[in-house]
């Protein structure tokens, strides 16, 4: 039991960062709550660990200490404590298996894993088997054939978009079998095996910055430890009608892929090497003679690129999907020429190259892939192209050059030698045949939030507003009423309203805690 100074029967909380750990020193938010106990009592404490949105896309860990010398009354707050964490856990992952990439981005996804991410994992009780990959497709190979792989919660890559895809793509590979890869079955029939989750650790880090609106390891490491989850949709690339791999992000022919290929022999420069090769494409003749083929979609509009709502935290266009297919549009179209790129996306591909994505107005799980398909133009033209990209990435669709489709399948028939960019990965260029699974990928992501939102778990509405369950917490236990523990407790406001222990916002936001722990070192132990 730890002892302290403080007057007998006297309450006191403080929210404060961890001053003796390292690791967990560099994710708690420095902030302190209330004042210390100065007499001298025992006095027995409870630490109480959280997360909420500290900013717009940005969440943060915190930690609430209760200390009281009624170990009655904190026995009861214990299991308060205990039965909320456990109602909470059902959705919560118990062990994952950890894919690290030591040679993905600036080599430091080891470093990223064991300050930023591992100390979150272990706070919330999350069991994490780690392996760090040695070689190219070492996760494929593994995932594909071990068979204690079905028995995770999650599967969760630190690194690049290569590593996810090398997860994706294993874990599908070891639950399909020959029917299941052949054109005209439907995989999103066939639930994906585990959670993926998502951690930065490489150059580009796309799908992350996609689905949470930064890409920030602290943030991907809340997700998975509070079992935030979304579906996603992925999309089927068939060749020869055999589907040979499962792609989240986009695939691209021309200008990207030529860029993927040179950047593949400059990799000893890091993500440096993304800007060499880029102005060396550009530089270059990046043309393709190209025949594509679309159905199933929307009719061709320019304005479709910029669509509103964006997609975002319980997207309205996700939730009802594909309804507005016109009739007619089983039939298949085809368009023939020279073009600098052709591309079809799953979402909006953000990154810290493009902010705002590569198609603004794509949705994580609407079941349609957006397609860009940039025709042969003078340098200048493709100049402006890029330069809207990433700077006005909605006013590109209306350069005349530019065309834009929404489409549920889209084939490529290449006419010259090279190479697709398919998730940062190369294939290739032979006939593909592409089609959307709609909401077919499990993910662990809170979803983009937008400035304008309503940040509900702030901390002053937290731990001294008077809706959240914590700021009841916090405020019946400075007051020192014996019955706080009741089932209706009077709320936080003093207003003699009710209100039950177990409502509110933030339960759904409770990390974990620990009693009788002073000095924090402990919690890595």
């Amino acid at each position: 039991m730890e002892q302290a100074n403080g007057r007998p029967g006297q309450a006191t909380a403080q929210e404060s960062p961890d001053p003796s750990s390292a690791a967990l020193q560099s994710i708690f938010l420095p902030a302190t709550i209330g004042s210390p106990v100065l007499e001298s009592s025992e006095l027995r404490y409870l630490h109480v660990y959280y997360a909420y949105r500290k900013s717009c896309s940005q969440w943060v860990v915190a930690r609430l200490t209760l200390c009281h010398s009624d170990a009655d009354l904190m026995a009861k707050l214990e299991a308060v404590m205990e039965e909320k964490l456990s109602g909470a856990l059902g959705s919560r992952p118990r062990r994952v298996l950890v894919f690290i990439n030591p040679f993905g981005g600036h080599g430091n996804a080891e470093k990223i894993y064991s300050k930023k991410v591992a100390p979150i994992l272990r706070l919330a009780g999350i069991k994490a088997d780690v392996t760090v990959t040695t070689k190219k497709d070492h996760a494929y190979e593994y995932l594909s054939t071990a068979e204690n792989t079905l028995e995770y919660d999650s599967v969760v890559g630190v690194g690049g978009d290569g590593l996810l895809s090398e997860i994706v793509n294993g874990l599908w590979t070891r639950v399909a079998n020959e029917d299941q890869l052949r054109l005209g079955y439907e995989p999103e029939k066939c639930p994906f095996p585990v959670v993926l989750g998502v951690i930065p650790g490489g150059s580009t880090n796309t799908l992350d910055y996609s689905l949470n609106g930064r890409s920030c390891p602290i943030n991907a490491a809340i997700n998975i430890a509070l079992g935030r989850k979304l579906k996603m949709d992925v999309m089927g690339i068939y060749q020869n009608e055999k589907l040979s791999k499962l792609c989240f992000n986009g695939i691209f022919y021309g200008f990207l892929g030529d860029l993927m290929e040179k950047s593949e022999k400059l990799r000893f420069l890091g993500p440096p090497r993304y800007n060499l090769s880029g102005v060396q494409t550009f530089l270059s003749d990046c043309r393709k003679t190209v025949k594509y083929e679309y159905r199933g979609g929307i009719e061709e509009d320019a304005s479709m690129g910029k669509l509103e709502p964006k997609c975002q935290r319980q997207c309205s266009t996700c939730a009802t999907g594909d309804e507005e297919v016109s009739a007619n549009s089983e039939e298949w179209k085809t368009v023939a020429g020279k073009y600098i790129q052709v591309s079809a996306m799953c979402h909006t591909l953000l990154s810290n190259v493009t902010p705002k994505g590569l198609s603004p107005g794509a949705h994580l799980g609407d079941g349609f892939l957006d397609v860009i398909c940039v025709k042969n133009s003078a340098k200048f033209n493709v100049f402006r192209f890029l330069f809207m990209t990433r700077f006005l990435p909605e006013d590109k669709f209306s350069l005349p050059f530019v065309t834009f489709l929404r489409v549920k399948e889209f084939r490529i028939l290449p006419g010259d030698s090279g190479c697709y960019n398919c998730d940062g990965e190369l294939i290739p260029a032979t006939d593909i045949h592409c089609k959307v699974f709609r909401q077919m990928l499990e993910v662990y992501s809170h979803g983009c939030d937008t400035e304008e939102s309503n940040i509900e778990e702030a901390p002053q509405q937290n731990l001294s507003g008077t809706g959240s369950w914590f700021s009841r917490l916090r405020a019946t236990f400075e007051k020192n009423k014996g019955d706080f523990l009741s089932s209706n407790p009077k709320s936080a406001g003093g207003d003699g309203s009710s209100s039950s222990t177990g409502g509110g916002r933030g339960i759904d936001l409770l990390l974990s805690w620990r009693k009788d722990i002073k000095e924090f070192s402990s919690i890595d132990s």
